[in-house]
């Protein structure tokens, strides 16, 4: 998945349903001073907003939920309680110096820089898009209490009424319980090599599924703790359908900052906590809370289309191997690695739900099997590197990426049917593209290219293979496609 850019601030996001507007109380009415002139009219309200302040008997009562909490957590999903929850009250400034230094560290900027412009590359952003100004100002506006498994502690916050928070501290002690059982930041960056094979080898897909396991366990607990004030449990409700889950997903991903967010970020921001819920839930349904709650840890998701279909996780699924040439090797001085990862099931169904139609959304990711791609920066002979932070890296922009992107699919036909739909992308990723016709490589519907200021871009299919080479010379591309089609066929 492409989450190796994703920084870290899920953990100030506040989770769907409960809103950030219950820190605040909202004055409305209409206009003071001037009598209303006779007759019908619309008049927008005026509203006044001010900030919640937690007094110090409120802070006690919060902390002594905590105990509480956890203990219902414990007994909704079976993991026991195995030690005490440290638990501090914070208010917004700390947490919003917290968030912007760690968004300014010089290793987040590099790597927002980097993969902010393969994105771009891929048209998942747009070309003028900011990530690093997206990211400090998202991490900001939707602050929540957390856990934080390196220091053992439940951050509770001073801004909001403790009613507001009770429904968020069942979802962030799971998460304690989920960390005294099962080690959670360990487990997190924990993965098994051999279910990497499908993704040429990156660990992200798997570490992605991880996450939105741990996610949707957490809120999961939460809904548990919302349903039993209704006397009911999320074993009798019905599973979030993919039509409900893109509802919330417009609903509640519209964040308040300067810039627009990409579809990509919106639909990753949710996807851990509702595509996370629906795989537990479903997990719950089928196999029992014991696999549900406990067996996910012992036998974690491999990837993003594990969580997206269950049935796939609980028949123990295993991919094919796609490996990858050793493409650093081959491309040489001429060529800086950028980026290299996997999209996944996931990241594949936002791109063709970005640039195609909701129906081909909803069918065509599920033929995926496996992909990754490489992105490097071409090197002239004279241009020496930089530091990470500066220089390049701060100016890197697409038309600096090639780009390679091999993709899996489940028959020749399937690989047919994405690389058309590929193809299609081309012109609207790049104004100035030109078709310039087949390669001789094999039938021209197999093998497409196009001319753009950018340099060429090319889409071949080969089996159940789609291979894309955008950027790359003409020598280079043809030495990186023999060399990808070798090691598949090995």
């Amino acid at each position: 998945m492409l989450r190796r850019w994703h920084i870290q601030w899920a953990m100030f996001w506040l989770l769907f349903w409960v809103s950030a507007a219950a820190a605040q109380i909202t004055i409305q009415g209409g206009s003071q001073g001037n009598p209303r002139p006779a007759g019908p009219q619309k008049q927008p309200p005026s509203q006044v907003t001010i900030e919640y302040q937690m007094t110090p008997q409120q802070a006690a009562r919060l902390m002594g939920f905590v105990d509480e909490i956890i203990a219902f957590d414990s007994k909704a999903t079976g993991l026991p309680v195995r030690g005490y929850v440290e638990r501090q009250i914070t208010n917004r400034d700390e947490l919003k110096k917290l968030a912007g230094k760690r968004m300014q560290e010089e290793d987040a900027v590099q790597k927002m820089q980097r993969s902010s412009a393969v994105l771009k590359k891929f048209g998942l952003f747009p070309r003028d898009f900011d990530l690093q100004r997206f990211a400090i100002e998202n991490a900001a506006n939707a602050l929540a209490g957390y856990y934080d498994p390196r220091v053992k502690t439940m951050y509770l916050l001073n801004w909001l009424p403790p009613s507001a928070q009770l429904p968020t501290m069942a979802h962030e002690l799971d998460h304690a319980l989920q960390d005294q059982n099962f080690d959670l930041q360990k487990w997190g960056e924990t993965d098994d090599p051999s279910a990497n094979g499908p993704t040429g080898g990156d660990p992200s897909e798997q570490r992605a599924a991880r996450r939105a396991a741990a996610e949707g366990h957490a809120t999961a607990a939460m809904m548990e703790y919302l349903l039993a004030k209704q006397g009911k449990s999320l074993r009798q409700m019905p599973v979030l359908s993919p039509d409900m889950i893109q509802r919330w997903v417009d609903r509640f991903t519209h964040t308040a900052t300067t810039q627009v967010p990409p579809l990509l970020l919106r639909e990753e921001m949710a996807f851990p906590y509702l595509y996370g819920l629906a795989f537990v839930h479903q997990v719950l349904r089928r196999a029992g809370k014991e696999q549900a709650y406990s067996g996910i840890f012992k036998r974690p998701p491999e990837n993003t289309r594990q969580i997206m279909e269950p049935a796939t996780y609980l028949a123990h699924e295993k991919l094919a191997p796609l490996p990858m040439p050793p493409l650093e090797t081959l491309l040489g001085k001429g060529h800086e690695k950028l980026d290299s990862g996997s999209l996944g099931e996931f990241d594949c169904m936002v791109f063709i739900k970005q640039f195609g139609t909701p129906e081909q959304a909803g069918k065509m990711p599920a033929d995926w099997r496996g992909d990754y791609y490489y992105a490097a920066r071409r090197m002239p002979a004279a241009v020496e590197k930089q530091s990470p932070a500066g220089g390049q890296d701060a100016s890197l922009e697409p038309k600096d990426v090639a780009l390679l992107f091999v993709s899996r699919w489940a028959s020749p036909s399937a690989a047919r049917a994405f690389a058309s739909f590929y193809r299609a992308t081309v012109a609207r990723r790049y104004s100035d593209a030109k078709p310039v016709g087949a390669l001789g490589l094999g039938p021209p519907a197999e093998v497409e290219a196009w001319a753009t200021d950018e340099g060429k871009v090319t889409v071949q299919v080969e089996g159940s293979l789609v291979v894309v080479l955008e950027g790359f010379d003409e020598e280079t591309a043809s030495r990186v496609r023999a060399a990808v089609l070798k090691v598949d066929k090995q």
